[in-house]
């Protein structure tokens, strides 16, 4: 039986980052590349590579990639943030519309806020409904940008499936640059895959298999 690898998948727009103990994924694949790291330190210079060049997948192989990630986390600004797959009665998924891009909504956990009750208020506030029932923990997912200062963040949002049962009107939060909340039914997704960053894309695939 294979054994399960351990990965940390950090995504930089619609490219990826891995870090993996998986020697076959590390190496074998056809839309990237991959590479051993010598010092754990050094992933924050593969990083700074990557982040320069074209590629699309660049893996990162070592047997211990907790503690490489770890390096890359040390070394860089992190944010926590939470957030989640809503669905109504009729299994319809929120889906928001934020600078561009069909998203979910998310947003940073406050201190002394825990991940269930930061992603059950972004929640409410960017849609301006009430009453989210939040259901289980979905998975993690780590993206990467440039603040106004040319800071690295890494955003760490750990996302729920949720359920809605109530008939308030949706009210995009426009103060968050969010110009429109909908209720999509599923077989209408792939319409709005174009315009959707490759993580929330992952999460929705995890919830929708579509």
């Amino acid at each position: 039986m294979n054994r399960q690898s351990r990965d940390f998948k950090i995504f930089l727009g619609n490219r990826f980052f891995i870090i993996s103990d998986s020697e076959e994924k590390c190496f074998r694949s056809v839309n990237g590349m991959g590479t051993r790291i010598s010092k754990h330190e050094d992933v924050n210079a593969l990083f700074d590579f990557f982040e320069r060049s074209p590629v699309l997948e660049f893996y990162v192989y070592d047997e211990s990639p907790e503690s490489v990630f770890g390096c890359l986390t040390a070394g860089n600004k992190c944010i926590r943030a939470a957030g989640g797959a809503v669905f109504n009665a009729g299994s319809d998924i929120l889906l928001i519309h934020r600078l561009g891009y069909w998203d979910l909504p998310k947003g940073k956990v406050e201190e002394n806020e825990t991940d269930v009750s930061a992603a059950c208020r972004e929640i409410e506030e960017e849609c301006g409904i009430s009453g989210i029932d939040i259901k289980e923990k979905l998975m993690d997912t780590y993206h990467v940008y440039r603040d106004r200062d040319n800071t690295r963040i890494i955003k760490h949002t750990v996302w729920f499936s949720a359920a809605y049962s109530g008939n308030q009107a949706l009210r995009p939060q426009h103060e968050e640059d969010i110009d429109m909340a909908v209720w999509t039914p599923l077989k209408d997704i792939p319409q709005y895959i174009p315009e959707m960053y490759a993580s929330v894309r992952t999460v929705i695939d995890n919830v929708t298999n579509v």
